[in-house]
């Protein structure tokens, strides 16, 4: 492949996902029936106070986001040192093309783009294990959530009983497998086929039990800071709820997000249902919670990946050159 070739092909995969990301934000924004009605809650509800509430929710979003480059940054020193505005650039990168894949697996692959001397296999790895400890944080605070949601509605009976176990086992298993990731490589030798792939998980085996519960308390610190957006929002729309109870719902609502499978272009609908169904037993303001909702995905969401497809045009993206 010549150069002016590359640099075609570059340019017509940025336009391609450009495309898409437009297609994405017309779909979540421009096509929903009830645009008109939260836009008009949104335009009415927002007193000074309450644009101040939205204002420190839309600031944290770069604490948000700072957190996880800070977690990306040092979970990548083991393959290739980067700056914090290096490694920024490239969490903006994986938001975009997350955006439009299902569970966000081009999270992964926009991230590792800009690396300039790292494994790019090695770094989908290590970028795994900070998605594990983010699973680990949003599973564990959601599910103690969700059993202090089912004790104030008194929903107790086997099968909740029986779900709460199902899910302690598995938060467990996922704890041991994140404090032993030196086993993979083991496995890999009984395995023929596991083999081939030891020398792209070695680096995620060299990671010590401090740093990974480093990791997971960044990932604990992210969990609390897009709680506490939401809670901000809740009040900005006119959704008077106590602290406790708040946060009692909001993450219940995270549990089940996090539970089912899904794609950006569709999981605001997703999304929407399930905060419908939790903070209807605190207030029956549904279009307060769907403009909650929309403006927490929009501002923790929307405007990275529009920040991500600035640097995305700005990259050679890379293609082998014959």
């Amino acid at each position: 492949m010549n150069l002016g070739t590359k640099k075609l092909i570059s340019w017509g995969i940025k336009f391609a996902i450009f495309v898409v990301l437009l297609t994405v934000i017309y779909h979540q924004i421009f096509s929903r029936k009830d645009i008109g009605d939260i836009w008009a809650i949104f335009t009415n509800a927002l007193s000074y106070q309450s644009w101040s509430y939205v204002l420190v929710a839309i600031l944290l979003v770069g604490v948000n986001w700072g957190l996880e480059t800070w977690k990306w940054q040092q979970l990548m020193r083991k393959i290739e040192i980067l700056s914090f505005k290096e490694a920024f650039k490239a969490i903006l990168c994986g938001v975009t093309l997350a955006l439009f894949t299902p569970n966000r697996v081009g999270e992964y692959g926009g991230r590792v783009l800009l690396l300039q001397k790292a494994d790019k296999i090695q770094a989908v790895a290590l970028t795994l294990v900070g998605s594990l400890s983010q699973m680990i944080a949003n599973f564990s605070l959601g599910l103690l959530g969700l059993i202090l949601f089912c004790l104030l509605n008194n929903y107790l009976n086997i099968s909740i009983y029986l779900t709460f176990l199902i899910a302690i086992v598995a938060l467990i298993a996922a704890l041991f497998t994140y404090f032993h990731l030196e086993w993979l490589p083991k496995l890999g030798q009984h395995f023929s086929y596991l083999k081939k792939i030891n020398y792209y998980i070695h680096p995620t085996t060299t990671y010590t039990h401090s740093e990974l519960r480093h990791f997971l308390f960044l990932s604990s610190a992210r969990y609390v800071v897009f709680a506490f957006q939401y809670l901000l929002l809740l009040w900005a729309f006119g959704i008077e709820v106590n602290i406790f109870k708040g946060l009692v719902m909001i993450t219940s609502i995270y549990f089940v997000q996090t539970m089912i499978p899904s794609i950006a272009i569709v999981e605001m609908g997703v999304r929407g249902n399930v905060a419908l169904f939790f903070m209807g037993y605190l207030t029956s303001n549904d279009l307060g919670v769907l403009a909650t909702t929309f403006t927490l995905w929009s501002i923790n969401l929307l405007l990275p990946a529009l920040g991500g497809m600035l640097v995305l045009l700005r990259v050679d993206l890379p293609l082998k050159q014959s």
